[in-house]
């Protein structure tokens, strides 16, 4: 798994290279909840304004794999950026190493 870094702020927007896919992620504050987007490649997998829920894929079917990401937080805690690279974090795991553990 690869970590992606996160800033501590409430809005911010990620553009990573990853198995040579090109991912832009936005994350955004919304009312005590955090909200992500997802386009992998420009083409937009999941649409701005859908919940994070920590602990789960943020791809949540296989067809739309090909690597998944998950916000790591301790207990299942909500998605809060005031923790993000403290005890939150972003990671990503190829789709050799999702097949790997199914």
């Amino acid at each position: 798994m690869k970590s992606i870094t996160l800033q501590a702020i409430p809005n911010q927007e990620i553009i990573v290279t990853l198995d040579d896919a090109r991912y832009n992620i936005k994350l955004k504050s919304a009312s005590g909840f955090m909200t992500y987007g997802i386009e992998r490649g420009g083409i937009v997998i999941i649409e701005n304004g859908t919940r994070i829920v920590s602990g789960l894929p943020l791809f949540p079917y296989r067809y739309m794999e090909s690597g998944n990401f998950i916000l790591d937080a301790p207990d299942g805690s909500e998605a809060d950026y005031n923790q993000f690279e403290v005890t939150q974090f972003l990671r990503y795991a190829s789709q050799e190493e999702i097949e790997s553990v199914r």
